[in-house]
């Protein structure tokens, strides 16, 4: 089921072993990421999604961050990483 809200809406969520990835869709902007937190670390970011399959992302977005060489060390609480 997909959460909607004025400005986004959540297409899927999946949690396993503290870890929560949503992938969302900001309508506003329209566009497309991957949202990872990590409670257990308590790290947080965000993978804004280019010309890769979102759902491919969205299934391996610790991958695409090392990829990226996106920082996994934003706190929870903290502004949501930039996808660089």
């Amino acid at each position: 089921m997909s959460d909607h809200t004025g400005t986004y809406e959540e297409l899927d969520y999946r949690m396993q072993d503290g870890v929560a990835v949503s992938l969302v869709w900001w309508r506003d902007e329209n566009r497309v990421s991957v949202l990872v937190a990590d409670s257990r670390a308590g790290d947080s970011f965000e993978l804004r999604i280019r010309d890769e399959s979102p759902l491919e992302v969205f299934n391996h977005p610790f991958a695409y961050a090392a990829f990226r060489r996106l920082a996994h060390d934003v706190r929870l609480g903290d502004a949501v990483g930039s996808g660089r």
